[in-house]
């Protein structure tokens, strides 16, 4: 990234681009809502990470996800997920995940515990493709 602010010999600051770009990047800043601390302390961190993986490029997570070496949940604990299953279609929300040997699965939150979707087959990331499942399941009976 190029800077926008430079400083005098008194300290003082200024813009060699013209301070509406320079208050343009400001504005990006801070809509993310971090402050020098946290952006300084979520790039040490990445830093361990991809040092501690091997990784010097994010290019290289591409590549290690599309060679099935990390895995790429399909959405974040939080999100609606729709439901295919019981002749029906349903929303509901993700509690998280688990890995089993023959596939991803995702967890749904119920009163009385926990209902586990297999994602892509009765767990899907729009009410869309859950019924075009269903309907498939429903022509194979």
């Amino acid at each position: 990234m190029d800077r926008l602010t430079h400083y005098d010999k008194n300290g003082s600051v200024y813009s060699t681009r013209g301070y509406e770009i320079a208050l343009s990047r400001l504005a990006a800043y801070e809509d993310t809502g971090l402050t020098p601390e946290e952006v300084d302390n979520l790039c040490r961190e990445m830093s361990e990470i991809r040092i501690a993986l091997g990784i010097t490029t994010f290019k290289c997570w591409r590549e290690l996800a599309e060679a099935g070496q990390i895995l790429v949940l399909p959405c974040k604990v939080g999100d609606t997920m729709w439901s295919s299953t019981l002749g029906r279609i349903r929303s509901f929300i993700v509690a998280g995940f688990e890995f089993y040997g023959n596939g991803l699965y995702v967890v749904e939150q119920i009163k009385l515990g926990r209902e586990l979707r297999e994602n892509g087959k009765t767990a899907h990331l729009t009410r869309e493709v859950a019924e075009v499942v269903l309907e498939k399941r429903e022509d194979k009976l």
